[in-house]
Order: structure tokens, then C-alpha cells, then sequence
């Protein structure tokens, strides 16, 4: 296990997604994720804390 990720910006096109895989996954460690996709595949799980 130990994988997670983090939605840590968006446009109006995609939102902008930090993978824990590290800076050699993806774009230097970043995603881009389209709304559709977004709310697709990552709205079923979702998790996150309350500050």
C-alpha cells in the first residue's frame, strides 16, 4: 500500500494533481487531470482532513 494523491490546483480546462510516486512519475511528480476524468475516477474515493 501507500499511495495517495493530492488535487493542488485547477484551471477552467483540469485540475492539477501531486502524485506521492515522486518527482520522476509524471510531470516532475504532477498530473493533469480533465474535470470529467476528476470527477470520475476520483470522487468515489475520497478522503481528506478537517483543520
Amino acid at each position: 500500500g501507500g499511495h495517495a494523491i493530492c488535487l493542488v490546483g485547477y484551471t477552467n480546462d483540469y485540475f492539477i494533481v501531486r502524485n506521492s510516486w515522486g518527482k520522476d512519475w509524471g510531470d516532475g511528480g504532477f498530473a493533469y487531470a480533465s474535470n470529467n476524468y476528476a470527477e470520475a475516477a476520483f470522487l468515489d474515493e475520497t478522503y481528506g482532513a478537517v483543520l
